[in-house]
């Protein structure tokens, strides 16, 4: 065997074994986008959960809106005279909270707005839907996490989860006022941070370490593919570059 011969075979041996290492390389990297993934899906997950109470939370905090136009305020009876103001004491506005006859004898009290009450019902309910689509999103990118188009999918979805919270944050926090007064209080109940908002609040935290950890995990393995010339392997055995988060 001529030295000739010797030097392609050894040529060849030495792109054998590259290309096996750059091949080994890529599987790792995608594996590790998808660890990557897994981690994010837990945290979309615990986070799905945390935003279905506060949802059904927000539309019973709705329905106390829609309730307070069955509700007289104090001082807010409008009368005709001074001796009809006079009739109605503190006595008898516990009389007729306790009979119901606020339409008969007090036409023209105040009511909550109906519109807003409804409105944040609204937004709990797009903040509902747009959980379902980001789960059905994540869904679909598990089984191809290193993906682009399942990826911008389901970052998509996530855009939509984000406007309709902050929606929904904003008809709360307009909400607010309008939550009535007992009828048989002074006090009006106080919308504060709940345990569930801090732990949503974690949550939103964790999954944002998750993402970032898993577009660092992309990025290494897009540098990677596109990298020469293992372009020339990634092309060759079909890997395509990530989506970002």
């Amino acid at each position: 065997m001529g030295v000739a011969q010797i030097s392609f075979w050894v040529f060849v041996a030495v792109l054998v074994f590259w290309a096996v290492g750059a091949y080994n390389r890529l599987v790792r990297l995608r594996a590790a986008i998808k660890q990557a993934f897994t981690a994010t899906e837990s945290q979309i997950r615990q986070r799905d959960a945390l935003l279905t109470q506060w949802a059904e939370a927000s539309r019973s905090l709705s329905g106390l809106g829609r309730r307070s136009e069955n509700w007289p305020q104090r001082g807010q009876f409008l009368s005709g005279s001074p001796a009809h103001s006079r009739s109605y004491g503190p006595r008898s506005w516990r009389k007729m909270d306790r009979c119901g006859q606020f339409a008969a004898d007090a036409p023209q009290v105040r009511r909550a707005p109906m519109a807003q009450a409804t409105g944040e019902s609204h937004a709990a309910d797009a903040v509902l839907a747009a959980c379902a689509q980001v789960l059905a999103a994540s869904d679909h990118a598990r089984a191809w996490p290193s993906g682009a188009r399942a990826i911008a999918g389901l970052r998509l979805a996530e855009e939509v989860l984000g406007d309709a919270r902050a929606r929904l944050n904003t008809e709360l926090a307009a909400m607010a006022p309008l939550v009535p007064m007992s009828p048989m209080s002074l006090t009006r109940p106080v919308i504060a941070p709940t345990p569930q908002a801090e732990a949503l609040a974690a949550v939103d935290a964790s999954l944002g370490f998750a993402r970032h950890q898993y577009n660092d995990a992309a990025q290494t393995y897009n540098d990677a593919v596109a990298q020469f010339p293992t372009w020339v392997i990634a092309g060759v055995f079909g890997f395509r570059a990530a989506g970002a988060l």
